[in-house]
């Protein structure tokens, strides 16, 4: 397919971009480039033009640079509105996404399963599963399910993310089989009822991983997009003075209490995304609404408050990767599902400390452990 003119035009604005964003030297003759396009392009910002993304961002860039050359705004403003561009096309990809490509009844084969209530169930982080998949624990897979032969150990939609990412189809079928062996196709679903345990092999839940990937691609770039967020709405907590301060309480888990209510509000405020900002009417989100949340009766209030939470704790500078990893990008939906047992097994100590931290908020009854400690408390079982 051949690259648009106006593809290339915003190739060339993004390099600009980030030149000027990063503080770094602009050569004249990229200037004159950019000053060319928005000369030969300028009645784009009166929506003359075919509607379509490439054309939208290209006249949304215009208009903000013309805006950032004659003083009107600053390189803050003119960074932000980008980065806020940015954060709604990805979220608005999403849902068109989502509505393109909703699950129909004959995308899932499962069986309802039921369990005694007394029956404790397992999830494991995707650094655990991967792990155990590559044989770097001292003892075996075998003796590990053996450990665990009283519980049920579940998988969920997430964990096939990583399917995605082998190279063959060998080894995709290797990985797939493998859940299938460790978990007996008991997954966790999001369910009208609430998040349900039932039976189904990874390779159906597979499809539906697939179909919804375009989905999961935008929600993720936009949740680390909103991460960056702090920056810009809260540059007294972007400090290493404050990073060094907050992160040396890691022993305290009481990190929600300890904020006053504004502070708490304004965090969680900012946190629910580019549609909060847009609109302030919406109700603020207190230390009160968070209470007590049930998430067998409400899962979107759940879900909701959880990912709240952790890009609350993104914003306030608390446990925050350097450099994010992709696998990072998917912990807020771990967590949704590590919420909803009984033990949480995670060797990743930032995701750790900010399960601990929620769950304490939430008073949640679910249980933190690395994969060690994890075998010593099994084995203090038996």
């Amino acid at each position: 397919m051949a690259i648009s003119s106006n593809d290339k035009y915003i190739h060339t604005f993004d390099k600009y971009l980030n030149l000027l964003f990063n503080g770094q030297e602009v050569s004249d003759e990229m200037k004159s480039e950019i000053d060319k396009i928005v000369i030969l392009n300028w009645k784009m910002i009166f929506n003359d033009f075919e509607e379509n993304d490439v054309n939208y961002r290209l006249a949304f860039y215009i208009q903000k640079y013309m805006g950032y050359r004659l003083d009107f705004l600053s390189i803050w403003d003119f960074e932000w509105a980008i980065h806020s561009y940015n954060q709604s096309e990805y979220e608005d990809k999403a849902i068109i996404y989502l509505t393109r490509n909703m699950p129909v009844d004959n995308d899932f084969n499962y069986s309802d399963i039921i369990f005694d209530k007394e029956t404790k169930i397992i999830y494991l982080d995707q650094n655990i599963l991967s792990n155990l998949y590559d044989q770097k624990y001292s003892i075996s897979l075998e003796d590990f399910l053996m450990l665990c032969s009283d519980k049920v150990l579940f998988y969920s939609p997430n964990h096939l993310e990583e399917v995605n990412r082998f190279p063959s189809q060998e080894k995709k079928d290797a990985y797939i089989n493998f859940i299938s062996k460790i978990t007996k196709n008991i997954v966790m679903l999001p369910t009208v009822e609430g998040y349900c345990l039932k039976e189904e092999k990874p390779i159906n839940s597979l499809g539906r991983v697939n179909k919804s990937i375009e989905v999961s691609i935008a929600l993720q770039k936009q949740y680390a997009l909103q991460r960056e967020n702090r920056k810009f709405l809260f540059p007294e907590y972007d400090t290493q003075e404050h990073k060094a301060n907050i992160n040396a309480k890691s022993f305290k888990l009481n990190l929600f209490n300890e904020l006053d209510d504004i502070t708490f509000e304004r965090l969680s405020q900012s946190a629910r995304g580019v549609l909060a900002n847009k609109t302030p009417k919406l109700p603020k989100f207190s230390k009160k609404d968070f209470k007590n949340i049930k998430s067998i009766k409400d899962r979107g209030e759940f879900i909701h408050k959880v990912k709240t939470l952790m890009i609350m704790m993104d914003l306030y500078g608390y446990k925050i990767d350097k450099k994010v990893k992709d696998g990072a990008l998917y912990d807020p939906e771990h967590l949704c599902y590590a919420l909803n047992s009984n033990y949480f097994i995670t060797d990743d100590n930032r995701l750790n400390i900010r399960a601990k931290q929620i769950i304490n908020f939430l008073k949640v009854d679910t249980k933190v452990f690395t994969y060690n400690e994890f075998i010593s408390y099994l084995k203090q079982e038996v």
